[in-house]
């Protein structure tokens, strides 16, 4: 254990002046000296600059810089930290996230298992789970039912990993198997279950036949790295002593956004006491910081949840620094932020106070006849404010993907900050195909070949292999070589009889508006049946549930006349969606951008123009609200989230054709808000 030496010594506000004078609050934040903490931090706030100024501080009065472990949330965030610090001049202080502070330490004490384990690069575990869920329901282990959905047995295996003690093939960490399967029952009980009409059984069949082919396939994951660990941790409190021994002050940013394990490291690391692994408090200065906005948790679905904070402030007793002062936003959209939050029990900071002397525009309710007036409306905004001041955020990803289409189709520059692109779904893959061999575009046989499977015919590689033995005439199809050469059985045969007559049907339709196409193959092949069918488990791709992504595909195909036009389209949007994505990902010019965003990819940043769109019933909050209050109370962290990242402006809208005449809570939410403050 190392000793800190004494730092009770006031330093004057002129040592941080790199960041600029502190106010009071902040330099309350500086000044700590021994002892657990928590600084509870607005948006806005300057909870970055308040850790700068604190190992500052800590240095400037002999702290060794590589005593000092700040551990914050993304990558991007360590180079911020690291830079800021560099600015300062100081260096060696170890700033990590908690899965890189995990990979690296995890060598030290488990080497011999590591070296026989490979991180999981090509993101292959996902498709092994899905494959264990698949098996387990076609061998009768688990509850027949309906649909699987994938995201939400990952969240089951993520959850399990990130609450405490869990089974590990081969128990090389001594976990008491008892306890390991009680708490995967439990999560099973407690969050599974109510989700998928599973049992808990059911889920410690799927998570065991999991673990079993993680295990024989030697790969691991970011959990995985970070469990064991933790599960090293609990096991060996020799391997607990050398884990306190190297850290004088920890410093967790954004806290609020750390797991049920991820909290206990960082108390295990300066001895405070533990209580996942029962362990007692030590005698050093325990001097751990979590900077938190708890108002801004976001990841229930990782047991990264306010209450962690709350038990933080019980059980520990640290002091506490509030900083209300807002230097991002005008004062009316200060209001609206505290309006939301005001009264939860996890909200910590109080009432917003914005330091900026302007007189802020009042927030805009607009509401449209459908989506394509609202995505005008935010688009006209774009243009009269500049694309780069203008964020355009969204619950979902949904209106988000006809946005960036738009803005592709007029000329303007956007990045994203969303998963997925709505044209690269399974769904869309699947029905486009179709479109594509119908029509006689499909020269290649590649359309043929993506959706004879689609619904199951059972038509495997052997079949193709006997049609390539034969010369394709001149003027037949692959289909009809199929048909001739494909050595199919009576039911294969049927099934692609039924194909043709489905691709004939598509053929008299080429010259007519492929939307009624679409609408009539999804109802003629049954297409939902089969995706919930397929493996047992949903497969769509990005937040949408299959259902939207096919009706939102189906409207927009109403803007072309033929398949072909609808097709070629397509093809120029894909070509444009990878120039986008890689000049996201390594832009090479100075164009002011517009930018959309997933409310969860934009926590952290800011924009002077906000329109938070899609405030509809059944979008935003999730449907589910009903049913799980805890979801309940992160979709209002969400509003809230999305207010805080205005600066200037807010516009928020919605479309009355998407919520079926039905207004979202959120939405009454802010309409009372405006009629107290036009009435004041």
């Amino acid at each position: 254990m190392m000793i800190l030496p004494d730092i009770h010594e006031k330093s004057s506000p002129a040592d941080t002046g790199f960041i600029g004078v502190l106010d009071e609050d902040q330099e309350k934040v500086a000044e700590h000296t021994l002892g657990p903490s928590l600084v509870a931090g607005s948006p806005g706030s300057g909870k970055t600059r308040c850790v700068i100024a604190r190992v500052v501080r800590l240095v400037q009065q002999g702290v060794a810089p590589e005593h000092i472990l700040v551990i914050t949330f993304t990558r991007s965030a360590c180079g911020e930290i690291q830079s800021r610090l560099a600015t300062a001049g100081i260096s060696g202080v170890e700033v990590r996230t908690f899965h890189s502070l995990c990979f690296n330490r995890l060598r030290l004490v488990w080497a011999s298992g590591m070296a026989q384990t490979v991180f999981d690069e090509r993101g292959a575990l996902p498709f092994h789970l899905k494959k264990v869920a698949r098996d387990l329901k076609r061998s009768g282990v688990i509850k027949p039912v309906d649909v699987l959905d994938l995201k939400i047995l990952e969240t089951f295996i993520s959850r399990v990993k990130n609450m405490g003690a869990f089974p590990v093939h081969g128990n090389p960490f001594g976990v008491d198997p008892t306890l390991g399967k009680h708490n995967v029952l439990q999560v099973a009980e407690d969050w599974l279950c109510a989700k998928t009409g599973l049992d808990p059984e059911d889920g410690w069949a799927i998570y065991e036949a999991y673990e079993e082919r993680r295990w024989g396939l030697s790969l691991y994951d970011y959990d995985d790295a970070q469990g064991w660990l933790w599960l090293a941790l609990a096991g060996s409190e020799d391997i607990r002593r050398w884990w306190a021994s190297q850290w004088s002050v920890v410093i967790v940013d954004e806290g609020q956004d750390s797991s049920a394990v991820q909290h206990s490291m960082a108390r295990l690391a300066v001895g405070l006491p533990d209580y996942l692994i029962g362990s007692p408090k030590t005698e050093r200065d325990h001097n751990l910081m979590l900077v938190a906005d708890t108002s801004q948790s976001l990841y229930s679905w990782r047991n990264a949840v306010p209450e962690e904070i709350l038990r933080y402030i019980k059980d520990q007793g640290p002091a506490v620094y509030t900083l209300p002062n807002n230097y991002r936003s005008t004062d009316v959209i200060c209001e609206l932020a505290s309006e939301v939050v005001s009264g939860r029990p996890w909200h910590l900071t109080g009432r917003i106070r914005p330091v900026r002397k302007v007189l802020g525009v009042p927030i805009e309710l607009r509401t449209f006849v459908d989506r394509r007036e609202e995505m005008a409306f935010a688009l006209q905004v774009a243009r009269e404010e500049g694309p780069g001041r203008v964020a355009i955020l969204s619950r979902t990803s949904s209106i988000l993907h006809w946005l960036s289409i738009l803005c592709t189709r007029e000329g303007i520059p956007f990045r994203r900050l969303m998963g997925g692109f709505i044209f690269d779904s399974r769904e869309s893959r699947d029905l486009l195909n179709y479109l594509r061999a119908g029509a006689g575009l499909d020269s290649d046989g590649s359309a043929l070949r993506s959706i004879v499977n689609v619904p199951f015919r059972y038509i495997g590689a052997k079949a193709f292999e006997a049609v390539s033995r034969h010369p394709r005439a001149e003027g037949r199809t692959l289909l009809e070589d199929l048909l001739e050469h494909g050595d199919l059985k009576y039911p294969q045969r049927r099934s692609i009889l039924r194909l043709k007559d489905v691709l004939t049907e598509i053929m008299h339709r080429s010259g007519q508006p492929p939307e009624g196409t679409l609408a009539w193959l999804v109802q003629e092949i049954d297409y939902e049946s089969h995706l919930a069918e397929e493996m047992g488990l949903s497969t769509s791709t990005g937040d949408e549930g299959s259902s939207i992504i096919l009706e939102e595909l189906i409207a927009y195909a109403a803007s072309f006349s033929t398949i072909s036009e609808l097709l070629t389209h397509v093809e120029m949007l894909r070509g444009l969606h990878q120039a986008q994505k890689q000049m996201d990902s390594s832009p090479t010019d100075h164009v002011e951008r517009l930018t959309l965003a997933t409310i969860h990819s934009i926590k952290g940043l800011q924009s002077p123009v906000v329109i938070l769109a899609d405030v509809s019933h059944g979008r935003f909050p999730n449907g589910n609200v009903r049913q799980d209050p805890v979801l309940g109370e992160e979709e209002l962290r969400l509003l809230y989230v999305a207010i805080s990242r205005a600066q200037d402006r807010l516009c928020i809208t919605r479309s009355k054709g998407s919520a079926g005449g039905r207004d979202s809570p959120f939405w009454r939410l802010l309409e009372n808000h405006r009629k107290k403050t036009l009435s004041a």
